[in-house]
């Protein structure tokens, strides 16, 4: 052990008072700018799709008819139904409310969770002043036009990246049932957390996977009793005609979405999904998923060790099980949060790491710098992610309609730079989390010589 060249407790107190600080006067300045967005609302007047269909969906169940029918679709407002008979189990309690009180328990509901997802993921991940940290993060969360679109659409994706949260909790702890349970809810709101389910199988988690599968299935028994076992066949009868309208929307982040607008750049003319789009899609999909699961083969023999170590793998299958989806809608963007904040802590601790060793004399000026650079890199690329993370999500659109009236040529490159940021924050999360797993690989030991 050489001597440190350098001792940074006295500058690791003073970084942290700084911190708190600055945090605390941009999260006061943050809030007093974002909160005049949401209150007061008027929930009488809210978005009428979304979250208010299935509520009106659980309505018909109870009064024993199905939204699936034509006779229900008109009732609900829709040519074809987009969730899965699954999700009006959680509006069932809501259904004798009124829709703006419906609409404002489901916003209550995503604050809430929003701050709670935040603080676990903080505390859980050994971030220095973890309630700070959640209020400047959920300050800049609320600063957002894509968490105002959450909100106002009576949208539930913080309650599936709550439910995440809660089941990677668990796993922490090797408490694989509770767990499961979670996973199973978050897949039972939409059915893309099932790709979690299959992590679970693949890397032998079995009671995860059981509890997981038991928990969708019985919500399924239940609403397949209230819709009848019709409403799964014209469920997935009515995706094609969805999938249709909204697959290569300009803001539809998906591969799916991505793959789609190459074969019709949505500049040329509405994009839709055709054959091809959607093999190749699927073909790209596959590959990255057997790619996602060699990376991760050693999760099971890790995680006997330390729990912990399922954390960079459940955050690559927990962006992936977005990215891989048909759709993936700018609120979807709360799923993120938890994976780079993972990402985050594994870069520090390789660059804290980095630096130690290099105080300690253990490495060389240039080995030092080579692995300082590596984490100064992540961050970086965190920090692009965060900028794209705050551009209004109205933007493409508007600028799409632009270069559709004057065929001016800027709002044409414009156009296509703000459609590559809206799905590049999901690329860049999932390529540094693919690379953090590769990173903290377990070192190989040789083999003794005979």
């Amino acid at each position: 052990m050489g001597i440190s060249r350098f001792y940074p407790s006295f500058q690791r107190r003073l970084i942290y008072v700084v911190f708190v600080v600055l945090a605390l006067a941009c999260t006061l300045q943050l809030l007093q700018t974002a909160l005049p967005n949401y209150l007061p609302m008027d929930w009488s007047q809210a978005h009428e799709m979304d979250g208010i269909v299935d509520w009106k969906a659980a309505r018909l169940g109870l009064a024993g008819k199905s939204p699936y029918t034509p006779e229900g679709l008109k009732v609900i407002g829709a040519e074809g139904f987009g969730h899965p008979p699954t999700t009006p189990f959680w509006f069932l309690p809501l259904a004798n409310f009124s829709k703006a009180i419906t609409a404002e328990i489901v916003g209550l509901m995503v604050w809430f969770g929003l701050v709670i997802h935040l603080f676990i993921t903080a505390k859980e991940l050994k971030f220095p002043a973890p309630v700070i940290l959640t209020g400047l993060l959920g300050a800049m969360v609320l600063s957002t036009s894509w968490l105002k679109a959450h909100y106002v659409a009576v949208q539930f994706s913080e309650h599936i990246a709550f439910a995440y949260v809660v089941g990677w909790y668990y796993l922490r702890r090797r408490k694989d049932v509770p767990a499961g349970i979670a996973i199973g809810i978050a897949a039972s709101l939409k059915l893309f957390p099932g790709l979690i389910m299959l992590f679970f199988l693949v890397s032998g988690r079995w009671k995860a996977f059981i509890a997981s599968s038991l928990t969708f299935l019985g919500i399924a028994a239940v609403m397949t009793k209230v819709f009848g076992f019709e409403s799964w066949i014209l469920f997935f009868k009515q995706q094609g005609p969805v999938g249709m309208a909204w697959i290569g929307h300009v803001r539809n982040a998906s591969i799916h979405g991505i793959i789609s607008r190459i074969g019709t750049p949505i500049c040329t003319g509405e994009s839709l999904p055709t054959g091809s789009t959607t093999g190749v899609a699927i073909g790209i999909s596959l590959v990255i998923l057997i790619a996602a699961f060699w990376l991760c083969r050693s999760t099971k023999r890790l995680t006997a060790r330390d729990p912990s170590a399922i954390d960079l793998p459940f955050a690559l299958f927990s962006l992936l099980s977005v990215f891989l989806n048909a759709w993936a809608w700018e609120h979807y963007y709360v799923l993120l949060l938890q994976p780079l904040l993972i990402i985050a802590a594994t870069f520090y601790s390789y660059s804290s790491g980095a630096f130690r060793r290099w105080s300690n004399e253990e490495t060389s000026h240039l080995q030092g710098l080579r692995q300082l650079s590596v984490g100064l890199g992540g961050f970086a690329a965190l920090l692009a992610i965060v900028k794209m993370l705050s551009f209004n999500i109205w933007t493409k659109q508007f600028v799409l309609d632009y270069w559709i009236q004057t065929q001016n040529e800027w709002y044409h490159t414009h156009l296509h730079m703000m459609e590559v940021a809206n799905w590049l924050p999901w690329v860049i999360a999932i390529l540094l989390c693919a690379f953090c797993i590769f990173l903290n690989r377990p070192a190989q030991t040789p083999e003794p010589v005979s």
